[in-house]
Formats: C-alpha cells, sequence, structure tokens
C-alpha cells in the first residue's frame, strides 16, 4: 500500500502471471456485481448453473468486493474521484485517485513507502531591519566547536511526499501530557535560528490553537504545504516517535525557502529577519485559504492577523494634520544603556520635530507614533546589532531591564501584557553566536512561574525571575501576550 506526490492511494498484488494481471483487471474494472456487492454484506458466490469458478478466482473475487466496500465508503465521504487497475511485471495495484484529500488523512511521519512514485503579499513591515548578509549565529559559547561542526546535516526530502506516507484515522493520536525529552528541536546544521522562532510560536498558546482548528482547511489545500509542516512541528511533542524531526525541520526550512531562498542552505542567519519572513509567508497564504474555504462553505481565519498584527499610526502635524497607519508584526526598538523595556517604548514613542520643507510650505513639524490597534501576542525586537562609525557591524551589549510587565495604550484603551517569551543571542560577536529560547511552561500548575529554556535538542526547566536576569545582556527578541486572551 503506497501513496504517491499526487495523493493516488495504491493497494499493491502479487500476481505472478499476465494471465492473472488481465484477470484482476477485468474483475476490478468490471460494473458486473457492482449493484449486487454494494446492498450485499458478503462476498458473492457461485450462483447456480454459472461455471465453476477456481480457488484463486474465489479469492480474487473476494478482493474485490471488500475493494470497492473500501472505494465505496471513501466515495461517499468524497475522497476518490476513479478506480484503476495499473499492471506490472509480477504485480498489479488498484489505485484510488483523490477528489478532495479528507481532513487529517495524511500525517507526517518517519516511515518510508516501499514503492516510492516517481503561493497575495500583505502589508507588514519592521522598524528598521538590519541587512541579513552581515549578521549570523550558531556557534555555542559554552560547546566546544567541534561538537557543532560534526553535526551531521541531514538529507533534505525533495518533496513531501517522502515524508507524507503514513495514512491514518483522525484522532487516532491521543494527545500525551509533554515530556521535556520531547519538547526539543534538533539542530540540522546552523539551525539554531529556526528552532528558537518555531519555539517561540509554540509559546504562544492561543496562535497554535486558531491554527489547529482549521487543520481541515489546510490539509485539504495542496498550496498550504507551510501551514500543514508548521501544525506538524506544534503537535510533535505530544505524539513522540510519530514524526522523523530531521526530516521534517529540513523539509520546513526548504518550503520557507522556496520564497526566501538565504534560508534554503545551512548558512548562519538571524532570527528576527527568519521569524519575519515565516509570519510574511504565513499572511500570503491568507487569500488562497480564504478562497479554499469559501468552496467548503466555512471561513479561514489567518493566525499572524488574528494574534500578532498590529498598526501603528504615525501623526504628523504641521500646516495641517496627517494620519498614516501601517500594519506591524513586530516592533524594533533602539537599544540604549540603563534602559528597561517600558523606557525603550516610551522612547519609541515619544514626540519627535521633523525639520523638513512640506508640501504644505511648512519647513518643521512634530511626528508622535501611537498604537492604533493592540495585539494578542506583542512582539518586541531589540536592536543589538548596529554599525559603528567604520561601518563594521557590531553587538551592542546593553544590559536591558526585562520588564514581565508592560501596559500598552491604542486611543482609550490600556491593556497589560505579560512576557511569556525571549529568544536570546549567545556570543560576543555580531557575526556569529548561537540563539536560545526561554519560554513559558505551559503546563506548569505547581509554582506558577515556571518556565523552559530551548536550546536546540536539550530542554531544561528554570524560572521565570531566573531569566529574566540572565538575559539581560543577550535579549534578542520578546514575546508579550495580552493578559486574558
Amino acid at each position: 500500500m503506497t501513496l504517491d506526490s499526487g495523493g493516488n492511494f495504491a493497494i499493491h498484488f502479487y500476481l505472478g502471471d499476465p494471465t492473472h494481471q488481465r484477470q484482476l483487471q477485468q474483475m476490478v474494472t468490471s460494473p458486473e456485481d457492482t449493484q449486487r456487492e454494494e446492498a450485499s454484506s458478503e462476498p458473492p458466490k457461485d450462483a447456480p448453473g454459472e461455471p465453476q469458478r477456481s480457488s484463486w478466482e474465489k479469492k480474487v473475487i473476494r478482493c474485490r468486493f471488500w475493494l470497492r466496500r473500501l472505494i465505496g465508503r471513501f466515495k461517499k465521504k468524497n475522497k476518490v474521484g476513479s478506480c484503476d487497475f495499473e499492471p506490472g511485471s509480477t504485480t498489479g495495484a488498484v489505485v484510488l485517485s483523490p477528489r478532495k484529500a479528507g481532513p487529517k488523512l495524511f500525517k507526517m511521519t518517519n516511515r518510508v513507502s516501499p514503492q516510492p512514485s516517481s503561493q497575495a503579499e500583505p502589508e507588514t513591515s519592521s522598524v528598521h531591519p538590519v541587512p541579513t548578509s552581515t549578521r549570523s549565529n550558531c556557534s555555542v559559547p559554552e560547546v566546544p566547536t567541534t561538537s557543532r561542526s560534526s553535526c551531521r546535516v541531514p538529507e533534505v526530502p525533495t518533496s513531501s511526499s517522502s515524508v507524507l506516507q503514513h495514512i491514518i484515522e483522525p484522532n487516532i493520536l491521543p494527545r500525551q501530557r509533554l515530556d521535556l525529552v520531547h519538547c526539543g528541536l534538533p539542530n540540522g546544521g546552523n539551525t539554531c535560528y529556526q528552532n528558537s522562532c518555531l519555539q517561540m510560536l509554540r509559546s504562544a498558546e492561543p496562535f497554535i490553537r486558531t491554527l489547529s482548528s482549521q487543520e481541515d482547511i489546510f490539509w485539504n489545500c495542496e498550496e498550504a504545504e507551510l501551514m500543514r509542516l508548521i501544525h506538524a512541528i506544534a503537535e510533535a511533542p505530544y505524539n513522540p516517535g510519530h514524526y522523523n524531526m530531521h526530516e521534517l525541520l529540513a523539509l520546513f526550512r526548504q518550503t520557507v525557502a522556496l520564497s526566501a531562498p538565504e534560508f534554503g542552505g545551512y548558512q548562519q542567519q538571524d532570527a528576527h529577519e527568519f521569524l519575519m519572513a515565516l509570519m510574511l509567508q504565513i499572511q500570503s497564504l491568507s487569500f488562497i485559504l480564504e478562497v479554499f474555504a469559501s468552496s467548503l462553505e466555512v471561513t479561514y481565519v489567518c493566525p499572524v492577523k488574528r494574534h500578532i498584527m498590529f498598526k501603528m499610526e504615525n501623526i504628523r502635524i504641521c500646516r495641517r494634520y496627517v494620519l498614516l497607519t501601517k500594519d506591524f508584526t513586530v516592533l524594533s526598538l533602539d537599544l540604549f544603556p540603563r534602559s528597561s523595556i517600558a523606557n525603550l517604548l516610551n522612547h519609541q514613542l515619544m514626540e519627535t520635530e521633523l525639520e523638513y520643507n512640506c508640501e504644505c510650505g511648512g519647513g518643521v513639524s512634530s511626528q508622535t507614533t501611537a498604537f492604533h490597534t493592540l495585539p494578542n501576542f506583542f512582539i518586541v525586537h531589540l536592536k543589538r546589532f548596529t554599525f559603528d562609525s567604520q561601518y563594521r557591524l557590531q553587538k551592542l551589549k546593553y544590559p536591558v531591564q526585562l520588564d514581565r510587565n508592560i501596559v500598552l495604550r491604542s486611543g482609550q484603551e490600556s491593556q497589560s501584557f505579560k512576557l511569556v517569551n525571549i529568544i536570546s543571542h549567545l556570543g560576543t560577536s555580531a557575526n556569529h553566536g548561537h540563539y536560545i529560547s526561554d519560554g513559558v511552561d505551559l503546563e506548569d500548575r505547581s509554582s506558577g512561574d515556571g518556565w523552559l529554556t530551548y536550546n536546540d535538542n536539550k530542554v531544561t526547566r528554570s524560572t521565570g525571575n531566573d531569566i529574566c536576569c540572565n538575559r539581560m545582556s543577550t535579549a534578542y527578541i520578546l514575546m508579550y501576550q495580552r493578559e486574558r486572551v
């Protein structure tokens, strides 16, 4: 039994000689006895007066009967469009061509088939992004270089057909309690930036819930490969041993690289730029999935737009009043010595004077930045990488007080946010280092301040107070969650 890249589901038989192939082909594709077989609960028997069938023919008839019942069930669920027979030299196959793949029909697994067969651009931006080519990560300060360089780079699957092989029934995998051994993500070769970003999104539980609640849509939509992979990665800790994580993460990176080629290889990359590219691609799938969902008479909600995206407004006043709004998923903040997150935010939002010749005739104006809308998850990027006077990239090691709670205001609304995840860049240089992620332990029911540190596939327990004290000089990206999301 195999599944090819087109979704065709084939049942293979050993036939032995061409005579048997012709007999099975005729019996599978013949319309005779179809109505009688569908109405009966048992395979057809020899009718009086008909020639006696051989034992082999009886086996084939029984096989055809159960196949027709299986095909009938799939057709009732609108999942099979046609049934064909494909002969081979010593084998034959009954091929079921799907009309539409059923929800949760295909799942990621490390099992390999014995006979494998032969993306509307959204309005988002960040504040002053740093060039990709100059920043990098992934040599661990605490770990010897030899252990990092000797990491075996897994073979990247050429398509999802080599990973999406195993057919299971919905809900066959019960959700288990998290074990730290299964919460980490293996490093596939300079991929700690990717692992840290994925762990950050895993910490955004409402984001994952919105994604998972719509799996019937993206598991049916061929173009939504990225969504299927994110969903599988999010579910992996609850289904240990069901996924080959090296293949899954390699395919995920390859899928992201289709629109962002810089992430396709094993070069060191920047976590902020990867996170921005990932969210941009999730948003770019919104139009396709909305159209596809409408054909199923349901509604698709983009998890990025629902939980992470927010609007900022720039108000410029000279001889006239100008209001401009812009979509953001991450807010980048300038870094200053002896600051806190709240101070950096206030500096970003303070009123500034602009000296320029406006088209209205004014030479001086003031500009104020404010939140137009508030997200459920507020992501902050600290600009730790900058250029010195000689245009050399350097890393700013200023310690920043990591406020556990902040308050954001939009118009007359004030909302409290709590810190739930931190991505840190370890290392003193801007040209190399290592990314780790610290996130709230979503299953902590005792202390209430339990956090987990994700260092690739190594996961350890900690507390929020310890994390905020130890990451003051290394924190790079922070995620705050709106209270009572």
